[in-house]
């Protein structure tokens, strides 16, 4: 018989945590799969600063089940070079792929390491498709979307084909985001600004084209994750909101059930702050508020029998939730 793992060494308390599956992240995964089954050769996830964008990239990298075929995947962030130019912009797409760059590296030096670095990448992927995600997009200059077409033309006819997945934040810059698909031209628009997704965090609402398949909102599902699914120490064992609160668990409360108490203390939030009610929450706070919740709060007490109001606006203290909706809102202007 086993012994009873200790909350010391949950998953929880690690630097980096488990992952809760999401709707924002299903959705973005059926758009992403939709555009690659159906041979587009790009990709826009446009949403808010801190909301999970990056992060779902990350897990559909290293996750298989959601693509329609086998795919390479290459990462990066993008820069912007002192000197704009095309041997400083591949300069730049060789270092964000973790590659060392010489200065003295010709523009068609720098152009064929990266096409072989795609070949490579598809060779170990046993994939005809690379997908190359590029975060923090919105950097990125109409020169820049040139230079992407000039290394995109270069595998025209070829059984290897790059796909561009633009991870774009909306709201980088005081007053909303640039706009550059209004100005790119026929050539640039029609490789890279015709299919976009909007990624949200955690919408309060169920979505009206999901209200026939969607029995709750994404936050109470989210906490749905940690009452019903996630478990630890492997399949077998207590839910996340178990292990943490048995007492409370085992007379039926759940976090689940809590949602709207926590919406009535954000919204209670918004109102002190002068800021309107956002439509989601941001992933960034919400996954310091499920682990304050349980990690410093329930925290395994058998005297845990549910959150008070105290204990709910401690947690969005703790997990920062006023910083980061007011600083969504500078950006925009509001």
């Amino acid at each position: 018989m086993k012994a009873p793992a200790s909350l010391e060494n949950h998953p929880m308390h690690a630097r980096h945590r488990p992952n809760i599956q999401t709707l924002p992240l299903l959705r973005m995964a059926s758009g992403f799969a939709t555009c690659l089954e159906y041979g587009r050769p790009s990709l826009r996830i446009i949403g808010d600063g801190r909301c999970g964008k990056s992060t779902a990239t990350r897990i559909l990298e290293t996750t298989t089940s959601w693509r329609p075929f086998p795919i390479g995947f290459l990462r990066m962030v993008v820069g912007k070079p002192t000197t704009p130019s095309e041997g400083n912009f591949f300069r730049e797409v060789i270092l964000g792929l973790g590659m060392r760059a010489t200065t003295v590296a010709s523009p068609q030096d720098l152009l064929l390491r990266i096409i072989r670095a795609i070949e490579q990448e598809a060779a170990r992927a046993s994939a005809d498709v690379v997908v190359i995600a590029i975060d923090t997009a919105e950097q990125l200059t109409l020169k820049d979307y040139a230079h992407l077409a000039k290394l995109q033309n270069h595998f025209l006819g070829s059984s290897v084909q790059p796909f561009f997945l633009f991870i774009h934040q909306s709201n980088s810059v005081i007053g909303g985001a640039d706009d550059l698909s209004q100005l790119a031209p026929p050539h640039l628009y029609g490789r890279f600004f015709v299919d976009s997704h909007p990624f949200t965090g955690l919408l309060w609402d169920i979505p009206t084209e999901d209200a026939d398949v969607q029995d709750a909102c994404d936050v109470a599902l989210a906490f749905r994750q940690l009452d019903q699914v996630m478990r630890w120490p492997d399949e077998g064992g207590k839910t996340y909101t178990e292990a943490f609160a048995p007492y409370a668990y085992s007379v039926g409360w759940r976090l689940e059930k809590e949602t709207e108490a926590i919406r009535e203390r954000i919204e209670n939030l918004a109102n002190q702050g002068n800021y309107p009610v956002p439509k989601d929450w941001l992933m960034a706070s919400f996954n310091q508020f499920v682990y304050h919740l349980l990690t410093k709060i329930a925290a395994g007490r058998n005297d845990f029998e549910g959150l008070t109001t105290q204990h709910i606006d401690e947690a969005l203290l703790r997990s920062a939730y006023a910083g980061f909706e007011s600083s969504r809102n500078r950006a925009v202007g509001k």
